[in-house]
């Protein structure tokens, strides 16, 4: 899967578990659905290339951001605080 540049689900995903995209140093774009109720850690680890992620707040401390250009937080995010914010190193 290491040539995977954009990644979009299905608003019917729940999860995304353990290392589901580990090592993609492709993935440029990722759009995680409101359905999505969790993530694990590692499910995007070494993913360093991500520029876009859409996807609640309480999601961001899933993704490397060395190289994120463009965030957008989804509506019905449930919290978005100052943790959230110390992971993006804002």
């Amino acid at each position: 899967m290491k040539g995977i540049k954009r990644v979009y689900f299905p608003n019917t995903l729940k999860y995304i578990n353990k290392k589901a995209f580990f090592n993609c140093i492709n993935l440029e774009e990722i759009e995680i659905p409101n359905s999505v109720v969790y993530i694990d850690k590692s499910s995007f680890e070494n993913c360093i290339n991500i520029r876009k992620i859409v996807s609640k707040a309480e999601f961001l401390y899933c993704f490397p951001t060395i190289n994120v250009k463009k965030i957008i937080i989804e509506e019905n995010t449930n919290k978005i605080n100052e943790e959230n914010l110390k992971i993006l190193k804002i």
